[in-house]
């Protein structure tokens, strides 16, 4: 028990001493996750350019917009990158940044490439989707709120962070439900699948939103 004790004591005075160090380093540099937010409120407006009434088709330009706002978060996350490899100090772990990048990223290209599915296969969007995608904006707006949050109120941020993740267990109860629907037999078979892959698509958005969350709140824990 004495070793045991003895051998704890060995590792935790050096982490402790290793986490002093890092709050004296420790730059309160609100760059990077300004840009984060930006990069997450990117993505907001592209889902909300999804939305639409039921039984209506994507249009041509909905479809343009949406590509030029995934251009607009490739060039934040570029420039995302060029700060985090040029500063020494960050407010948070340089990996952990990097990675809260990768996944706000993901959500973009993820509402880029449903709206590329809505056009190329052409069906109407109907009034499940529209719930979804109610959901998604809902969950990618509390990813805005957490992250402006991030730096001057960690337990707000935690919140919202958590709020989020909500969103995946709300849209995989409705990709659930319309699942029965799509299979009950009353409509054509190939629009069946085509409304199958778009749902099964914004399933997997609802997947990147809870990922961001959870590398939020990966950041905060660590932080704390």
């Amino acid at each position: 028990m004495d070793r045991l004790f003895l051998n704890a004591r060995r590792w935790y005075y050096p982490l402790r001493i290793f986490r002093s160090i890092k709050k004296l380093t420790h730059v309160n540099d609100g760059r990077f996750v300004e840009i984060l937010a930006e990069h997450a409120d990117v993505a907001v407006q592209a889902l909300r350019l999804l939305h639409a009434p039921s039984s209506s088709t994507l249009k041509s330009d909905e479809l343009a917009q949406i590509k030029s706002l995934e251009l607009a978060g490739d060039a934040l996350r570029r420039t995302f990158i060029d700060e985090l490899m040029k500063t020494y100090a960050t407010p948070f772990d340089r990996e952990d940044l990097f990675s809260l990048s990768c996944v706000i990223d993901d959500v973009l290209d993820g509402a880029n490439e449903a709206a590329l599915e809505l056009s190329t296969f052409g069906v109407n969007r109907t009034s499940t989707y529209s719930e979804i995608i109610d959901i998604l904006i809902e969950g990618s707006e509390e990813i805005v709120r957490s992250l402006r949050n991030l730096l001057r109120d960690p337990k707000g941020a935690a919140q919202h962070a958590i709020t989020a993740k909500r969103a995946e267990n709300r849209v995989d109860a409705l990709y659930n439900g319309a699942l029965v629907d799509l299979f009950d037999g009353s409509q054509e078979f190939t629009a069946t699948l085509k409304l199958r892959e778009i749902y099964r698509h914004l399933k997997s958005l609802a997947d990147k939103i809870d990922n961001a969350a959870a590398m939020i709140l990966t950041i905060l824990i660590k932080e704390s």
